[in-house]
């Protein structure tokens, strides 16, 4: 897929979420903050009060990094913490209290689940969650105004040993990692939901 086809993509989607808020017509044309050299990977949307959108964009430095726009029509804002290695698959979550951020950073030592939330217009300095494992990849995040869960991949470094984890965020913290059942195969990308109770499904 090439830069210009996933800069579109975006586009789509930033519209998509500002029309699902009410803040902008189905017909509204879309418009994307992200610097014209970062080209956004696997966007996230999430739709509170106002509309958010986050995705991974690689830079001149090779180094790829999350951006993050709320509302999803402002300019766009890299967080993350300072540490040497690369992020991706960000997923974003409106919960009762603001929005909940969780991607994957890779480094030489492994990969781990960072997090970050936004309240009061501003992105807490958040932290790491407990590992899982050696290698922590691809966070889903749900959320309702009950309970924000996150499910992600978790195992050794190699795919023939990983399985699911989730956890869930009490208001202060993670909860211990717990492992998920997998009827077959070797999980890849999961999605988790949320319903009226808070309960994961």
């Amino acid at each position: 897929m090439s830069h210009h086809t996933l800069r579109n993509w975006s586009a789509v989607i930033l519209a998509l979420a500002a029309a699902t808020a009410g803040r902008a017509p189905a017909h509204a044309q879309p418009q994307v903050r992200a610097p014209a050299s970062i080209p956004g990977l696997a966007p996230s949307v999430a739709a509170g009060d106002v509309p958010a959108i986050a995705w991974a964009g690689t830079g001149a430095d090779n180094v790829t990094r999350v951006y993050v726009a709320v509302p999803a029509e402002t300019p766009a804002q890299r967080i993350g913490p300072e540490l040497p290695g690369s992020d991706g698959a960000p997923s974003i979550a409106a919960s009762r209290d603001g929005f909940m951020l969780v991607a994957s950073r890779s480094s030489a030592s492994g990969s781990r689940i960072w997090f970050s939330r936004w309240q009061s217009g501003t992105w807490s300095a958040g932290g790491t969650m407990p590992p899982a494992a050696i290698e922590n990849h691809h966070p889903d995040l749900a959320a309702s105004d009950r309970a924000v869960w996150v499910v992600w991949v978790a195992g050794a470094s190699t795919l023939h040993h990983e399985t699911l984890y989730a956890s869930n965020w009490n208001g202060s913290r993670w909860s211990r990692p717990e492992p998920l059942p997998v009827v077959v195969g070797t999980p890849m990308a999961p999605a988790i939901a949320v319903d009226h109770r808070g309960r994961p499904a």
